[in-house]
């Protein structure tokens, strides 16, 4: 008995670390939020026929209870039948007695003897399903609190993220509406300073247009609103990039005062290199306060209204930069 009692042990230590191994498993799976709900579900199933175990178990447990007593009953009932033959059979040694009736006492004391063996048997076995019951409840138990456990985290889980979805779609729809609203400031800023960059007919306007989650900058012309990339010359789109430049600038700081130009000729050629000196000569004062504009290409000295330094160096004789005023308005 002890030895089967052993292994019933080994065997539910085993089934407590399959459960622990399921309930992991299943604290894993909970966190893919797009299943959660068929874990929800089972769950749920797994709790009700948890309790129904539990109630099944009770009454076993219960019946193995009451077994117990009436076999324990019997036991005293067979104890004193056998003290009852004792004394009969020490009566009985003093007197002549018939040889059969003696052997048939003797066999009647045996088989007394094995059914209170058997009795026996049967009480520790009763005692040791009941404690196997109880465990195998307590087990219910602990798995039933740890589902409900679950259970919980699963709707903190749930209402969490459709939180989270409400905040997504909020902060989705603020940044188009910041967006939009930006691009507009943006357009109205290039349409004051476009006439002033560009005094001419053929093309009347820029802006900038969302498409396909781009930006993209359109130029337009007597017939329609082109792309500038592609379609407009070097200066043009120069001078649409300047004008977007500058509108990004006073669109994000209303009371910017200077404009920094590094290399603004870039892929110029050199009729849209002097067009680029009269807009910053002439055109850009209306604008912005002071302009620095640094580059190699000598014919924009011309659009200087201000003050021009001129920087040499002698790298074959490895001298330090020279600094010389070439003009100035006092000049």
């Amino acid at each position: 008995l002890k030895i089967e009692h052993s292994k019933l042990i080994d065997n539910l230590k085993l089934e407590i670390d399959t459960l622990k191994k399921e309930l992991n498993t299943a604290k894993k799976e909970y966190f893919d939020l797009e299943g959660v709900h068929a874990i929800l579900n089972e769950l749920q199933q797994s709790i009700r026929d948890a309790e129904q175990e539990q109630k099944a178990q009770k009454k076993l447990l219960d019946e193995s209870i009451n077994r117990g007593k009436e076999l324990e009953k019997k036991k005293k009932e067979f104890e004193q039948k056998i003290k009852e033959l004792d004394k009969k059979y020490l009566e009985l040694s003093g007197k002549i007695v018939v040889k059969a009736d003696a052997e048939s006492l003797e066999l009647r004391y045996q088989d007394l003897i094995r059914q209170e063996e058997k009795v026996k048997g049967q009480i520790k076995s009763e005692q040791a399903v009941a404690s196997e019951k109880k465990e195998r409840i307590a087990v219910l138990v602990g798995k039933k609190h740890d589902y409900e456990n679950i259970l919980k985290d699963v709707e903190w889980i749930s209402q969490t993220k459709k939180l989270m979805e409400l905040f997504s779609g909020a902060l989705l729809k603020t940044q188009e509406a910041l967006r939009e609203e930006f691009v507009g400031i943006v357009n109205e800023v290039m349409a004051e300073v476009w006439p002033t960059l560009y005094p001419y007919g053929d093309i009347t306007a820029v802006k900038l247009e969302i498409e396909n989650r781009d930006y993209v900058l359109k130029a337009r012309t007597t017939a329609e609103w082109v792309n500038v990339e592609g379609i407009t010359s070097g200066g043009e789109r120069s001078l649409a990039a300047l004008a977007l430049r500058i509108a990004f600038s006073l669109a994000l700081a209303r009371n910017l005062g200077m404009l920094v130009l590094d290399e603004p000729t870039h892929n110029l050629d050199v009729n849209a290199i002097d067009e680029l000196a009269i807009t910053l000569r002439e055109r850009l004062p209306n604008l912005i306060d002071q302009v620095f504009l640094i580059t190699h290409e000598e014919r924009l000295e011309s659009a200087v209204s201000g003050y021009l330094y001129k920087l040499e160096r002698n790298k074959e004789l490895d001298e330090p930069t020279k600094i010389n005023l070439i003009a100035s308005p006092e000049i």
